[in-house]
């Protein structure tokens, strides 16, 4: 059935459509409201006792100049609500009054549907969440506690989840409102079981994806005590963060995971692409799929195995060694435990294990080479590094582009932490064996650095993010191809 067009809908049906629309926004911006109001807006700390105001509370506080009672060990204690959030919570009020106020005309009125008060909506949400940012990290943003000190706002209030979850639901009508069209029902209505079909997975996606992604980028604030939990823990605003770039240990963290991941990046990507060229020219059929084969092989060993073979070779006691002391009379080298080799042993383990893996995707672009190609550039004279040059490499570039690209992105987790956990002694733990991924399992989880190591992988997602964004940007200005 094909799906009915704007001017195909009934006028007095799609006038419901607007009228069901408005109904159903107005609806859900007094949800937001309600929380606003009816539950923890602001937490006042102040040495042992904490005291949580709803946006009534705050609103109430308005003709006595933001002055909020409460008892304290027995007296009556006095603080003042910072006046800029007395100003957003009048906001937080009457934009939604207004929105409901000027769509209520729009509707029964002029029968359409405003896009504008969508765009404001979306614009005010995003004002709050940066508001919120601001506050709970901005050492310049001040508060008076009751003794008449001036602190960090973060170090005597803390601005509630409840707040966010006000400022998305602004955002998610003024979406609806500004994108969705009310002859959009029409569609709704038609495939309505497949709708509902969704509800469950997005629930699910929302509580273990989107909730727990939350979670560690509001960790990465907090300085985190397991016996207050996530939300109880107090906020430390980008402390974190000016740690991670400041400490010299970490400096060298970050600076020995992108080197690692520079020199994997390469491993990944040449010796593939020769094993790849390699493959491709072989004609015996036979002798490929054995070749192939062998060097496949080693992928599907756990880094446990792999290390367990290596071992046998590299120990004091391994085969190497017993071949210097017996065959050549040298002294033992315990490989493993030898600062100076350590990298290349991690590089070289790699490209054995993953090279085989890495040739399938560029031994597949190879095959779809037209044989043709080759055999009109033998005609013209061209010889074999013409062929690859002009032929075989380009069919390469897409899948290269590509790779290198999510190579890239992954600079600061590709360091190989899983074999490098079970790779390093005591001799290199302290100093090569360290990049971001062990750190955050020898030192964040055992010493118990939450917070640090949440700041952490935030620096890794979002340094990831933008290393993506500007590889795929380059990519397409210098050889026209992108990562989509």
């Amino acid at each position: 059935m094909k799906e009915m067009k704007v001017d195909q809908i009934p006028q007095k049906r799609l006038e419901g459509y607007i009228r069901l629309k408005f109904i159903l926004l107005s609806i859900l911006i007094l949800m937001g409201v309600a929380i606003f109001l009816f539950t923890d807006y602001i937490a006042f700390t102040y040495n042992a006792m904490t005291v949580k105001l709803s946006g009534a509370e705050v609103l109430g506080s308005i003709p006595y100049s933001g002055s909020v009672l409460f008892l304290f060990y027995g007296e009556l204690m006095e603080i003042f609500v910072p006046t800029y959030t007395i100003v957003f919570a009048i906001l937080n009020v009457a934009v939604p009054v207004i929105y409901i106020a000027y769509n209520a005309f729009a509707t029964f009125k002029q029968k359409k549907s405003d896009k504008i008060s969508g765009y404001i909506l979306i614009g005010y949400g995003a004002v709050l969440v940066i508001f919120y940012v601001i506050l709970l990290t901005g050492n310049f943003v001040k508060a008076e506690d009751p003794d008449g000190q001036i602190l960090t706002f973060y170090k005597l209030y803390e601005l509630k989840a409840t707040f966010l979850a006000y400022a998305l639901i602004l955002v998610l009508t003024g979406a609806i409102q500004s994108f969705v069209r009310p002859e959009s029902i029409e569609g709704v209505k038609r495939y309505l079981f497949f709708y509902a079909v969704l509800i469950i997975p997005t629930i699910l996606i929302l509580l273990f994806n989107v909730y727990p992604s939350l979670l560690q980028t509001i960790l990465a604030f907090k300085n985190y005590k397991l016996s207050d939990g996530i939300w109880g823990s107090v906020w430390n605003g980008l402390d974190n963060f000016r740690y991670i770039f400041s400490d010299p240990k970490m400096l060298m963290v970050i600076w020995q995971t992108i080197y690692l991941s520079v020199l994997r990046l390469i491993a990944g990507v040449i010796p593939p692409v020769i094993f790849a060229l390699v493959f491709y020219h072989i004609t015996n059929k036979y002798v490929r799929g054995a070749i192939q084969t062998i060097v496949y092989i080693p992928h599907f060993f756990s880094w446990v195995v792999i290390y367990a073979v290596l071992s046998n070779f590299l120990t004091p006691n391994g085969l190497i060694n017993n071949v210097l002391v017996n065959v050549f009379h040298a002294d033992k080298i315990d490989f493993l435990s030898r600062q100076d080799l350590f990298y290349p042993i991690m590089i070289w383990s790699s490209i054995w294990k993953e090279v085989g893996w890495g040739t399938i995707l560029y031994t597949a672009s190879l095959m779809g080479v037209d044989k043709t190609l080759y055999e009109a550039a033998a005609i013209d004279g061209a010889g074999v590094f013409t062929k690859l040059w002009k032929i075989t490499l380009p069919a390469l570039v897409p899948v290269l582009v590509y790779q290198v690209i999510m190579a890239i992105g992954n600079i600061l987790k590709g360091a190989g932490g899983e074999q490098i956990l079970i790779f390093a002694t005591s001799a290199v733990r302290e100093n090569k064996a360290l990049v971001i991924d062990t750190w955050l399992y020898w030192e964040g989880l055992k010493d118990i650095k939450y917070g640090l190591s949440a700041a952490i992988s935030f620096v890794q997602a979002v340094i990831g993010f933008f290393m993506v964004i500007g590889a795929h940007k380059l990519s397409k200005k210098l050889v026209g191809i992108g990562a989509w």
